[in-house]
C-alpha cells in the first residue's frame, strides 16, 4: 500500500491551556498579545529552599470546577482541565468520542511534587503504605483516560523538554496512518523541588528574568503549565462542519547524539530536525513564515539554535520573524513544546506574532535579526509556522503547523 493511501491531513480543532499567564485559551491569548510575563518570586513552594526562588505558577483558584485534589494530583488537575477546555472549544463530546480516540500525553517528571511528600513521610508510616508514590508520567495519562472515558490508544512520553510536541507529533501520525480518527495530545508540568534545585545546581537558572537571544541572557526560569490540543483526519473535520485553527503539515525529529545535557554548539542535530519537519510538509524554507523558537535563554542552547535555522534558512534568517516566549511562559519542560503549538495555531488564526519579551542586546554575530522584541506584531498573514522543541539528551522534535486554508 503507499504512503498517499493511508495518509490523511490532520486538523487541531481545540486547544486548552493551564499556563502563568492565563488559564484558558481567552486569558492566554490576551495575555501573550500583552507580553504579559508570568514569572515572579515562588508564592506556592517555598522560595527560601532555593538560591533563586523564582519561576511560573499557575493561579489554581482560576481552575473552576475541578474535581481533583491539587495537593495530591496537581499535574492530573492542570491536565484534566486543559483536555476538558480542548474538547469543549472542539465542540465534542467526551460522552461520544470514537473508540479509537487516542490520549497523548509528555511529562518529564509527573507528580513529582507529591511524590516528594510521600517519600519523606514520618517514621511511623513507610512508602509502600501510601497508594501511588512515585507517580510517574504515565499515571497520570491512565488517569486522565479513566477520567474522559477514552478507549483508544494511550501513550506517555517523558523525553524531557521534547516531551509534549513529540506527544503531538505521535499522534498526528497516527491519524494519519489510519490507526485513530481523534486525539487529544500534550503536556502537562509542575513545579517540584528536585526540578528547580537540579537547574540552580546546574547553574541554569537566571538570577533575574529569562531573556531569549539577548546578549546578557543568563538562564531559564522554571514553570508549571498544560496544554493539549485536540487533533482530527481531515474526513472527520469536513464531515462535523468545523472551522479548524491549523493543519499540522509536518513533524521531523533527530538526536544531537553529543551530550546528555550540552546541545550540539553548530545545531546539526536540531538543523537536521528542520529539515525533516519540512520535507514531512512538503514545504521549502521559503514557505515559513515565523519560528516559534525554543529560545530558552541560556548561554549555550539560544546560539546553537540560531544556528541550526541559519544552516536551514541562510541569508533569509535575518528577515524572518523568531521570538521565544518563554520569557513570559518560563519553562515548563514537558509540557512548554505542547504550549508553543497551541501559541503557533493561535498566531495562524488571529494573524498576530507573539513577542520575545526582555529582549534589548543582540547576541555577537547574530545583528540585525528579528526577534519580534518586546511587543506582540498584529495584522500579519501567517501561511505556515514552525514550533521548535529541543531537550536533554539531544531529542529535538520540529513541527511545522499550516493555515487550514493552505494545502
Amino acid at each position: 500500500m503507499t504512503r498517499e493511501a493511508v495518509t490523511r491531513e490532520v486538523y487541531i480543532t481545540g486547544l486548552g491551556i493551564v499556563s502563568p499567564i492565563g488559564v484558558g485559551q481567552e486569558d492566554f491569548l490576551a495575555g501573550l498579545r500583552a507580553g504579559r510575563c508570568g514569572l515572579a518570586g515562588l508564592q506556592g513552594l517555598d522560595a527560601s529552599q532555593f538560591r533563586i526562588g523564582r519561576g511560573g505558577e499557575v493561579d489554581v483558584e482560576a481552575l473552576s470546577n475541578n474535581d481533583v485534589d491539587l495537593t495530591e494530583e496537581r499535574c492530573l488537575a492542570f491536565a484534566l482541565h486543559a483536555c476538558r477546555e480542548a474538547l469543549a472549544d472542539a465542540g465534542l463530546d467526551p460522552a461520544a468520542l470514537p473508540e479509537d480516540a487516542t490520549l497523548a500525553l509528555g511529562s518529564g517528571s509527573g507528580e513529582m511534587r507529591a511524590s516528594e511528600a510521600s517519600l519523606g513521610p514520618p517514621e511511623a508510616e513507610l512508602p509502600l503504605d501510601i497508594t501511588d508514590p512515585l507517580r510517574p508520567p504515565n499515571t497520570i495519562t491512565s488517569k486522565l483516560t479513566r477520567r474522559l472515558g477514552l478507549r483508544g490508544r494511550q501513550i506517555s512520553f517523558v523525553n524531557a523538554c521534547a516531551a509534549g510536541a513529540q506527544a503531538i507529533a505521535v499522534a498526528a501520525d497516527l491519524i494519519r496512518a489510519g490507526r485513530a480518527e481523534l486525539a487529544i495530545a500534550g503536556g502537562v508540568e509542575v513545579l517540584s523541588r528536585m526540578s528547580i534545585s537540579g537547574f540552580e545546581a546546574l547553574r541554569a537558572v537566571s538570577h533575574t528574568d529569562c531573556r531569549p537571544f539577548d546578549a546578557n541572557r543568563d538562564g531559564i526560569l522554571l514553570s508549571e503549565m498544560a496544554a493539549f490540543v485536540v487533533l482530527e483526519g481531515g474526513e472527520r473535520v469536513e464531515r462535523r462542519g468545523v472551522r479548524p485553527y491549523a493543519r499540522l503539515a509536518g513533524s521531523g525529529v533527530s538526536a544531537d547524539a553529543v551530550h546528555v545535557v550540552r546541545p550540539d554548539g553548530e545545531g546539526a542535530g536540531a538543523a537536521l530536525a528542520l529539515r525533516r519537519a519540512l520535507a514531512d510538509a512538503g514545504l521549502t524554507p521559503d514557505a515559513i513564515d515565523y519560528v516559534n523558537a525554543h529560545g530558552t535563554g541560556t548561554a549555550q542552547n539560544d546560539p546553537a539554535e540560531l544556528a541550526a535555522l541559519v544552516s536551514v534558512f541562510g541569508p533569509r534568517t535575518r528577515e524572518l520573524p523568531i521570538s521565544s516566549t518563554k520569557a513570559m511562559l518560563g519553562h515548563a519542560f514537558g509540557a512548554s513544546g505542547a504550549a508553543e503549538v497551541i501559541i503557533c495555531a493561535l498566531a495562524l488564526k488571529e494573524g498576530f506574532l507573539p513577542p520575545t519579551i526582555g529582549w534589548r542586546q543582540a547576541i555577537e554575530g547574530y545583528e540585525g535579526f528579528d526577534f519580534v522584541p518586546n511587543e506582540a506584531r498584529e495584522g500579519v498573514r501567517l501561511r505556515h509556522v514552525v514550533s521548535n522543541s529541543f531537550a536533554f539528551g539531544g531529542n529535538n522534535v520540529v513541527l511545522v503547523l499550516s493555515s487550514p486554508e493552505q494545502t
